[in-house]
């Protein structure tokens, strides 16, 4: 019988490094995923990515960003204009559909160890890292998916 995995998801936004940090330690996290579209702009603090691979590293937690796995400018945008979650649901998921020859998440690398899906939104119920979390589950079999 296959093992079962798990994937984690966070969000920075509202929490502290310290609490960002003490989050995933407790939850035995070893590298995190960064599926922001620009992990560099309109971050302030510890969220730009250097900063946070530092911190990171530091806490042996491993960093990785990886661009397929955000949604394109327009996407984006257009939901922030329209606010219709379930248009950038369907365009997201197309989007991932597209890309998903390019996806490749192996969570049986003992080298990722236990990974966590990172974005900035604070709750994931209307952020692209549940979508991914979903996409990646269906797709990997045999995933449980922790939003922590």
């Amino acid at each position: 019988m296959d093992e079962k995995k798990e994937i984690f998801t966070v969000g920075f936004a509202q929490k502290s490094a310290e609490d960002l940090i003490k989050t995933l330690k407790s939850n035995n996290i070893t590298k995190i995923l960064d599926i922001r579209l620009s992990p560099n702009s309109q971050q302030a603090g510890y969220a730009k990515q250097d900063t946070l691979e530092y911190i990171l590293r530091l806490n042996d937690i491993k960093y990785e960003h990886n661009a397929l796995l955000a949604p394109t400018k327009g996407i984006l945008e257009h939901y922030r204009k329209e606010g219709d979650w379930e248009k950038y649901e369907k365009n997201f998921n197309l989007l991932l559909e597209h890309r998903k020859s390019n996806l490749k998440i192996n969570l049986d690398d003992k080298e990722n160890g236990r990974i966590c899906l990172l974005c900035t939104e604070p709750e994931h119920s209307k952020c692209h890292r549940k979508l991914v979390a979903e996409y990646l589950a269906k797709q990997l079999k045999n995933v449980t998916i922790i939003h922590i």
